[in-house]
This record gives C-alpha cells, structure tokens and sequence, in this order.
C-alpha cells in the first residue's frame, strides 16, 4: 500500500474517530446537564417547605415596590377596584390558610398578569382592554393566586440559585459552561410550562368552587392566543408557556357547572392618568 493510500486511510478513520468522540461528548453533556436539572429541581422542591412562607410575603412586597411607583396612574382606578372585589372570592375558595392578598393594576398594554411571592398580584390595564367578560379576567386571577399559594415563585427562585452555583462548580468559566447553560434553560423551561399547567387546572378548580363561570378561562386563553399569533408559530417545547389553543381545550374539557356568582360589570381599561389626557378632547 502506497504511503498515499496510508495517509488517506488514517485522515478517513480519524475524522470517524473525533466525530464519535464528540458524538459521545454531546450526549455526555445532556446526561450530566438533564442529571444537574433534575438534582437541582427535586432539591428546591425539598428545600421549598423549609422556607418561612413570610420570607415569600418580604419578597414579593420588595419585588413590587421596585416593580410599582408610588404614581402608579392605575392606583385607585375602576380596574383596581374591581380587582379588589373579585381577587378576595377566589382567595376564599382556597384552601388551608391564604396569604394575605395585594392587589395592583399596572398602567400596561401588554394583555398580562402576574403574580410575586407572598400574594402580591399585578394586572396590566392591556388584560382588561382584550377582556369581553368579566369571567375571562377572573380566570387570570385565578391563575395567578395558584402561582402564588403553591409558591411557584419562591421554588424559581431556588432552583436558579442552586443551578448556578452547581453549574458553576461542575463547569467553570469553559465553553462547556455556555454549551451546558443553554441546554439548561431549555430545561427549566419545561419546568415553567408544568408550572403554568397546573396553575391552570387548580385555578379552573378555585373559579368552579367560586362559582365563576370556568369558560372564561377558555375564552380567555383564545382571546391571549389571537393577541399573540406569532406564538402559535413556535414549538410547545421552546415556549415556556402551553400553546393558547390547546389551554382553551383544556379548560373546556373541565367539569361544566351552572354559574352561581355574578361578578362585577368589567370596568373601562383606563387608568387616571389617561383620562385626565382625554378630557379636554371631549
């Protein structure tokens, strides 16, 4: 054989060889990143109960103060005040002992809701201008009171304090770091969408005991779906978010009741400070 034929036969095998060698890296690092999520997830779940629940109250009064200003123009607005009825007759349907409920609308056009530890809830005026009945906003709130009384937040929290410190032990400051980091945010982002699933379905409970009609939960994800329609373009798996379609079937396969609690008329998506910019126009 040719030292040709020799020289060709070794490149041949070797970029093989350093293929499968990297083959077996690639699937090295999604065992040890897949083992770190589920080592780090399963810790916070264990460490969560551990957790003082007035540590979620401080943390979610801070997190708002930094969030709200003392200007807020929604403060005291018929959204707010609307808020304020509906918010207490789902926390009532909770069971156990609840937090202790603050009620904030954010001047914010974005259909949005949110939910801080320790029962700290904001509304974007955006949510209430896409609402056609009052029970599609109450399904948010629903939702955002699950978030908050399985303390969704405060185990978030955890799970990233505990994922960087470990990936920072086991990877350091190398490129696989980066490699590994993203592979774990695909993760977590799993871990949100079992999240928001069950907010779903506990939330669809608590407007059930409620006796808030449960089709505006599904009323609600289509009317989110239609004002996002660039969302439906992107995989279930990247999004951390179920797709709108499918939670809107979701919750219309829930049990049927016959509404019991006539809720409050939804008031005008405006806030003061907006108003005040349209009066002299009238």
């Amino acid at each position: 054989m040719s030292r040709e034929a020799r020289a060709g036969g070794f490149g041949s095998s070797g970029s093989l060889g350093v293929a499968a060698s990297l083959s077996i890296i690639a699937v090295g690092l999604v065992i040890l990143v897949g083992a770190i999520w589920f080592g780090v997830t399963s810790g916070a779940a264990y460490a969560l109960p551990l957790v003082p629940k007035h540590w979620d109250s401080q943390l979610g009064e801070y997190a708002m103060k930094s969030m709200v200003s003392d200007e807020n123009p929604c403060a005291g607005s018929d959204m707010e005040r609307w808020l304020k009825e509906v918010g207490p007759l789902l926390v009532e349907q909770v069971e156990g002992e609840p937090f202790e409920y603050q009620w904030f609308v954010i001047d914010d056009e974005t259909p949005n809701a949110f939910a801080l530890p320790g029962g700290w809830v904001g509304v974007h005026r955006g949510l209430f201008a896409i609402a056609k009945r009052p029970e599609e906003v109450a399904s948010v709130v629903a939702h955002e009171i699950i978030h908050a009384e399985n303390r969704h937040g405060t185990a978030r929290i955890l799970g990233s304090v505990g994922t960087s410190l470990v990936m920072g032990l086991v990877f350091g400051g190398t490129d696989l770091a980066m490699f590994a980091d993203q592979g774990m945010q695909l993760l977590m982002l799993k871990h949100s969408r079992s999240q928001e699933e069950e907010a779903d379905a506990q939330g669809l409970m608590l407007m059930e005991r409620a006796g808030i009609d449960p089709e505006g939960m599904a009323t609600m994800f289509e009317a989110l779906g239609a004002a996002a329609p660039k969302s439906g373009t992107l995989p279930a798996w990247f999004s951390t978010h179920p797709d709108s379609q499918a939670r809107a079937a979701e919750a219309r396969a829930g049990r049927r009741i016959r509404p019991t609690t006539e809720l409050p008329k939804l008031p005008t998506a405006q806030c003061k400070e907006s108003l005040t910019q349209e009066a002299p126009e009238r």
